[in-house]
């Protein structure tokens, strides 16, 4: 049986990759369109792109903090960022 960090863990990296799927998706639609072509669709492009990359510190490296455990999160992501 999971414990409650396990589960918040997993509905934290779930909900976080649903939010920036929505918004990417949100994102490629009015991009591609040729009906959304004035200021106020670009306004809403960079403020669903701004929102994935708030998402993604939110969400996922939280769920995976708490998943993993902090120390060695903190570890992989120095080698990720030294590559």
């Amino acid at each position: 049986m999971f414990t409650l960090v396990v589960m918040l863990s997993i509905l934290y990296i779930i909900l976080g990759s649903i939010g920036m799927t929505v918004n990417l998706c949100v994102t490629l639609l009015i991009c591609f369109s040729s009906k959304f072509k004035n200021p106020t669709y670009t306004y809403i492009v960079n403020h669903l792109a701004s929102d994935m990359l708030c998402l993604f510190p939110i969400s996922i490296y939280t769920g995976f903090c708490m998943l993993i455990g902090e120390k060695y999160l903190e570890r992989l992501m120095s080698v990720l960022v030294d590559l």
